[in-house]
């Protein structure tokens, strides 16, 4: 009974540990999951986010070099000055600047020296890369803090552009909107950094941090 006893002990306590196995390769399994799932979500806000983005940027250009392009016209030809025109166009520069910087950011087109970097081994690379994001998003956010600070005493103050036609808080508010999505695509950067390797996404374009 003895021998009996241990045999049915010793296939209990197999089948056990076969189990926890198979749990834990269940749980694994569960977990890429989810860490596919929730990279494919980002992926795609990624993506759209992207499009907006660049879709308003193109949408600026254009406002731009019409109110550029109307205002010459109108004062060469016509002798018929329209200051506003001035402010539009101005007004269109900074916004062209601040979004395009972040779209800029997230494809990884910034003016860099990456001679250093590319001769890094893959973990220092990998090291540079997140410390980047970090100090990306530090910077970007509080910047973007002091330019909604400054936005906001604008609009209270009721302030103005030279033309006086235009008020002069829709100028100001394109720094934080463009900083603050410097930072996001900061953020995102660094979640694709932090990511495993298959479940990794990139946008087209720039070639900082491979």
């Amino acid at each position: 009974y003895r021998e009996a006893f241990d045999a049915i002990l010793t296939r209990a306590i197999a089948l056990f540990v076969m189990a926890m196995g198979d749990s834990r390769q269940l749980d694994s399994t569960r977990n890429r999951g989810a860490v596919a799932r929730a990279a494919a979500m980002l992926h795609s806000l990624d993506i759209l986010i992207m499009w907006l983005l660049t879709a308003v940027v193109g949408l600026i250009f254009a406002c731009m070099m019409v109110a550029v392009f109307v205002a010459v016209i109108f004062r060469e030809a016509f002798g018929l000055p329209f200051p506003w025109f001035a402010d539009v166009s101005r007004y269109s520069l900074i916004w062209l600047v601040f979004l395009g910087s972040a779209v800029l950011a997230r494809r990884g087109e910034h003016i860099c020296i990456d001679l250093l970097h590319k001769a890094l081994p893959p973990l220092g690379r990998r090291l540079v890369n997140i410390t980047v994001c970090i100090v990306g998003i530090v910077l970007s956010s509080y910047f973007a803090f002091l330019g909604t600070r400054f936005t906001v005493l604008a609009f209270q103050q009721g302030q103005t552009s030279a033309s006086t036609y235009l008020p002069a808080w829709i100028g100001y508010l394109a720094i934080p909107l463009g900083l603050g999505l410097m930072a996001l695509a900061y953020l995102l950067y660094l979640v694709e950094v932090l990511l495993p390797g298959n479940h990794r996404f990139r946008l087209l374009g720039g070639t900082f941090g491979r």
